[in-house]
Protein backbone atom coordinates (compact mmCIF):
# COMPACT_ATOMS: atom_id res chain seq x y z
CA UNK A 1 0.00 0.00 0.00
CA UNK A 2 1.75 3.17 -1.02
CA UNK A 3 -0.10 6.51 0.15
CA UNK A 4 1.13 9.93 -1.81
CA UNK A 5 0.12 12.70 0.33
CA UNK A 6 -2.29 15.16 -1.27
CA UNK A 7 -2.06 18.61 -2.13
CA UNK A 8 -5.28 19.61 -2.05
CA UNK A 9 -7.35 17.67 0.76
CA UNK A 10 -5.83 16.27 3.83
CA UNK A 11 -6.58 12.37 3.15
CA UNK A 12 -5.63 10.25 6.32
CA UNK A 13 -6.27 6.46 6.11
CA UNK A 14 -7.44 4.52 8.55
CA UNK A 15 -7.41 0.77 9.01
CA UNK A 16 -3.98 0.23 7.96
CA UNK A 17 -3.13 -1.84 10.84
CA UNK A 18 -5.39 -4.90 9.44
CA UNK A 19 -2.82 -5.58 6.33
CA UNK A 20 0.28 -7.72 6.50
CA UNK A 21 1.83 -6.25 3.16
CA UNK A 22 4.46 -3.32 3.59
CA UNK A 23 2.74 0.28 3.60
CA UNK A 24 5.10 3.06 2.49
CA UNK A 25 4.10 6.88 2.54
CA UNK A 26 4.87 9.33 -0.07
CA UNK A 27 5.38 12.55 1.88
CA UNK A 28 5.89 15.22 -0.51
CA UNK A 29 5.29 18.62 1.44
CA UNK A 30 7.49 17.57 4.60
CA UNK A 31 8.84 21.05 4.63
CA UNK A 32 5.45 22.30 5.62
CA UNK A 33 3.45 19.48 7.22
CA UNK A 34 6.29 17.71 9.13
CA UNK A 35 4.09 18.63 12.44
CA UNK A 36 1.60 15.81 11.51
CA UNK A 37 3.47 13.89 8.85
CA UNK A 38 5.70 12.72 12.06
CA UNK A 39 2.96 10.98 13.64
CA UNK A 40 0.88 9.67 10.57
CA UNK A 41 4.16 8.54 9.46
CA UNK A 42 3.91 5.73 11.90
CA UNK A 43 1.18 3.94 10.93
CA UNK A 44 3.67 2.88 7.98
CA UNK A 45 6.49 0.44 7.31
CA UNK A 46 8.48 3.04 5.45
CA UNK A 47 8.65 6.74 4.30
CA UNK A 48 9.65 8.19 1.21
CA UNK A 49 10.07 12.06 0.77
CA UNK A 50 12.67 14.76 -1.25
CA UNK A 51 13.33 16.33 2.43
CA UNK A 52 15.49 13.75 3.80
CA UNK A 53 17.15 16.17 6.49
CA UNK A 54 14.38 17.70 7.63
CA UNK A 55 13.50 14.16 8.92
CA UNK A 56 16.93 13.41 10.30
CA UNK A 57 16.89 16.40 12.39
CA UNK A 58 13.93 15.65 14.37
CA UNK A 59 14.55 14.31 17.66
CA UNK A 60 15.91 10.52 18.29
CA UNK A 61 12.66 9.88 20.15
CA UNK A 62 10.47 10.99 16.93
CA UNK A 63 12.56 9.57 13.97
CA UNK A 64 10.81 7.04 11.34
CA UNK A 65 12.81 3.72 11.75
CA UNK A 66 12.85 3.82 7.19
CA UNK A 67 12.98 7.25 5.96
CA UNK A 68 14.45 7.46 2.87
CA UNK A 69 15.23 10.23 0.16
CA UNK A 70 12.95 9.76 -3.16
CA UNK A 71 13.01 13.38 -4.97
CA UNK A 72 10.47 15.14 -7.16
CA UNK A 73 9.74 14.05 -10.65
CA UNK A 74 11.88 14.99 -13.77
CA UNK A 75 10.16 15.38 -17.35
CA UNK A 76 11.17 13.97 -20.18
CA UNK A 77 11.89 16.83 -22.68
CA UNK A 78 14.18 17.14 -25.65
CA UNK A 79 17.32 19.25 -25.19
CA UNK A 80 16.57 22.82 -26.47
CA UNK A 81 20.11 24.65 -27.26
CA UNK A 82 20.03 28.51 -25.67
CA UNK A 83 20.67 30.20 -28.73
CA UNK A 84 17.36 29.55 -29.99
CA UNK A 85 15.55 30.40 -26.40
CA UNK A 86 14.45 34.42 -26.50
CA UNK A 87 14.43 34.77 -22.90
CA UNK A 88 17.43 35.48 -20.67
CA UNK A 89 15.21 34.96 -17.09
CA UNK A 90 11.95 33.23 -16.43
CA UNK A 91 10.13 32.75 -13.32
CA UNK A 92 6.76 31.19 -12.48
CA UNK A 93 5.03 31.09 -9.49
CA UNK A 94 1.78 32.60 -7.57
CA UNK A 95 2.82 35.35 -5.93
CA UNK A 96 0.99 36.81 -2.40
CA UNK A 97 1.32 37.90 1.15
CA UNK A 98 2.04 34.40 1.88
CA UNK A 99 4.96 34.06 -0.11
CA UNK A 100 7.37 37.44 0.59
CA UNK A 101 10.43 35.86 -0.54
CA UNK A 102 9.26 35.20 -3.81
CA UNK A 103 8.21 38.68 -4.73
CA UNK A 104 11.60 39.90 -3.12
CA UNK A 105 13.65 37.83 -5.50
CA UNK A 106 11.19 38.39 -8.75
CA UNK A 107 11.15 42.35 -7.92
CA UNK A 108 15.11 42.27 -7.29
CA UNK A 109 15.88 40.41 -10.14
CA UNK A 110 13.42 42.16 -12.46
CA UNK A 111 14.96 45.74 -11.22
CA UNK A 112 18.48 44.65 -12.73
CA UNK A 113 17.35 42.52 -16.23
CA UNK A 114 14.35 41.52 -18.02
CA UNK A 115 12.44 38.79 -16.39
CA UNK A 116 9.47 37.09 -17.87
CA UNK A 117 7.06 36.42 -14.86
CA UNK A 118 3.86 34.83 -15.06
CA UNK A 119 1.61 33.26 -12.20
CA UNK A 120 -1.51 30.77 -12.73
CA UNK A 121 -0.70 29.22 -15.87
CA UNK A 122 -1.06 25.71 -16.98
CA UNK A 123 1.91 22.89 -16.13
CA UNK A 124 2.18 22.56 -20.00
CA UNK A 125 2.31 26.53 -20.29
CA UNK A 126 5.00 26.70 -17.58
CA UNK A 127 7.11 24.06 -19.19
CA UNK A 128 7.26 25.60 -22.67
CA UNK A 129 7.99 29.16 -21.06
CA UNK A 130 10.86 27.01 -19.17
CA UNK A 131 12.27 26.15 -22.48
CA UNK A 132 12.53 29.12 -24.14
CA UNK A 133 14.71 30.35 -20.84
CA UNK A 134 18.08 30.37 -20.74
CA UNK A 135 17.98 30.74 -16.73
CA UNK A 136 15.20 30.49 -14.03
CA UNK A 137 16.55 31.81 -10.71
CA UNK A 138 14.76 29.56 -7.69
CA UNK A 139 13.05 30.73 -4.59
CA UNK A 140 11.92 27.74 -1.38
CA UNK A 141 9.34 28.68 0.50
CA UNK A 142 11.27 26.91 3.43
CA UNK A 143 14.42 25.73 1.53
CA UNK A 144 13.28 22.42 0.26
CA UNK A 145 13.53 20.46 -2.51
CA UNK A 146 10.98 22.36 -4.69
CA UNK A 147 9.32 21.16 -8.11
CA UNK A 148 10.87 24.25 -9.67
CA UNK A 149 14.14 22.85 -9.15
CA UNK A 150 13.58 19.93 -11.73
CA UNK A 151 10.78 21.10 -13.68
CA UNK A 152 13.65 23.87 -14.96
CA UNK A 153 16.05 21.67 -14.58
CA UNK A 154 13.94 19.49 -17.15
CA UNK A 155 13.89 22.14 -19.42
CA UNK A 156 17.58 22.87 -19.93
CA UNK A 157 17.20 26.09 -17.91
CA UNK A 158 20.22 26.50 -16.01
CA UNK A 159 18.67 27.19 -12.61
CA UNK A 160 19.83 29.65 -10.07
CA UNK A 161 18.60 28.29 -6.79
CA UNK A 162 19.09 28.51 -3.31
CA UNK A 163 21.65 26.38 -1.24
CA UNK A 164 19.60 23.77 1.00
CA UNK A 165 22.48 21.65 1.36
CA UNK A 166 22.15 17.77 1.33
CA UNK A 167 18.96 17.19 -0.01
CA UNK A 168 19.96 19.04 -3.11
CA UNK A 169 23.32 18.04 -3.10
CA UNK A 170 22.28 14.40 -3.62
CA UNK A 171 20.47 14.92 -6.83
CA UNK A 172 22.68 17.70 -8.08
CA UNK A 173 26.40 18.83 -8.00
CA UNK A 174 26.27 22.93 -7.59
CA UNK A 175 28.85 24.41 -9.46
CA UNK A 176 28.65 21.32 -12.44
CA UNK A 177 24.74 21.15 -12.88
CA UNK A 178 23.29 23.78 -11.13
CA UNK A 179 24.30 27.55 -10.09
CA UNK A 180 23.80 27.15 -5.95
CA UNK A 181 23.23 31.35 -3.94
CA UNK A 182 23.55 32.05 -0.10
CA UNK A 183 21.75 35.50 -0.44
CA UNK A 184 20.49 38.02 -2.38
CA UNK A 185 24.10 39.36 -3.37
CA UNK A 186 25.07 35.62 -4.44
CA UNK A 187 21.92 35.42 -6.17
CA UNK A 188 22.53 38.71 -8.17
CA UNK A 189 26.57 38.23 -9.16
CA UNK A 190 25.50 34.24 -10.21
CA UNK A 191 23.11 35.39 -12.68
CA UNK A 192 25.54 38.67 -13.74
CA UNK A 193 28.39 35.65 -14.31
CA UNK A 194 25.60 33.63 -16.20
CA UNK A 195 24.34 36.35 -18.70
CA UNK A 196 28.02 37.22 -19.27
CA UNK A 197 28.88 33.63 -19.88
CA UNK A 198 26.50 31.87 -22.01
CA UNK A 199 28.55 28.81 -22.81
CA UNK A 200 29.19 28.15 -19.03
CA UNK A 201 25.26 28.72 -18.59
CA UNK A 202 24.68 25.78 -21.13
CA UNK A 203 27.29 23.81 -19.94
CA UNK A 204 25.71 24.09 -16.21
CA UNK A 205 22.01 23.72 -17.99
CA UNK A 206 23.15 20.88 -19.92
CA UNK A 207 24.63 18.49 -17.06
CA UNK A 208 21.17 19.09 -15.10
CA UNK A 209 19.12 17.91 -17.86
CA UNK A 210 21.09 14.83 -18.95
CA UNK A 211 21.12 14.17 -15.06
CA UNK A 212 17.72 13.65 -14.80
CA UNK A 213 17.26 12.20 -18.36
CA UNK A 214 19.57 9.75 -16.71
CA UNK A 215 18.20 9.24 -13.48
Amino acid sequence: IIQSENLGPRCQVVGLDEFDCPKIFWAVDSHLNLYWHKYYARLFDAVLTPHLAIWQALPQAEQHPLVRQMSRQGVVIPWQPHAARPYGLAFVGVQNTHRPLRTWLCELVSSRWPMEVRQNISFAEMLALYQQARIVPNEAIAFEVNYRLMEAASSGAVVVTPDIGSDQNNLFEPGWEISVYNNSCELMENIEELLADPRQAESLAYAAWQRIQKD
